[in-house]
């Protein structure tokens, strides 16, 4: 889980958002190719039509068209495709584990080791007011925007291949637009 969060927050600040969600989901094609190189499972077409056309937009993104010279800084692009690398292994390594274990324990010692391994990585802690709005926020982020959603995924490990709840996880920032949008009317 550090890979996927520490990668695509460093490359929100050396960019922003929009770029490192892009970034982050090319994460399927590191799935496709860790399991035909490593479990000789070969991608279905739909998987590969999907890979090379996420690469495209990468490419596109990356270079604006012009394939001469970068759009944003080979930092960006290397903290995203990290970024991607982690949410791959987020979706690969828990599929062994939810065979003995539940979803819930999986995602909630998989959040604490991310957590404590975040303080070892950046300990700065940033002195902020605990007002009751900044701990509702903070409350919000916390079990809305990174429990429930990585225990649903990692749930969801347990009914679908790593592959496709990689592919439908690109859905999120559209889910995540309309709720914001319904929720600022």
């Amino acid at each position: 889980m550090i890979p996927v969060q520490f990668c695509y927050y460093k490359a929100i600040q050396l960019g922003d958002a929009s770029i490192a969600t892009i970034l982050q989901f090319v994460g399927p094609f590191f799935i496709i190719f860790y399991l035909a190189l490593f479990r000789r499972q070969k991608p279905s077409r739909i998987e590969v039509i999907s890979t090379l056309i996420a690469f495209l937009g990468v490419i596109i993104l990356a270079t604006h068209g012009d394939l001469t010279q970068f759009a944003i800084t080979p930092a960006i692009l290397i903290w995203g495709l990290l970024s991607a690398v982690g949410s791959a292994s987020s979706a690969l390594i828990p599929q062994s584990l939810l065979n003995k274990y539940s979803a819930i324990a999986v995602t909630g010692w998989g959040l604490i080791t991310a957590g404590i391994g975040l303080i070892i990585l950046q300990p700065t802690f940033v002195k902020i007011d605990l007002n009751f709005e900044t701990i509702l926020l903070l409350l919000g982020v916390i079990v809305l925007g990174t429990v429930i959603p990585f225990y649903l995924f990692t749930n969801a490990l347990k009914y679908i291949s790593a592959t496709t709840a990689s592919m439908l996880d690109a859905f999120e920032p559209i889910s995540a637009t309309v709720g914001r949008s319904y929720f600022l009317v």
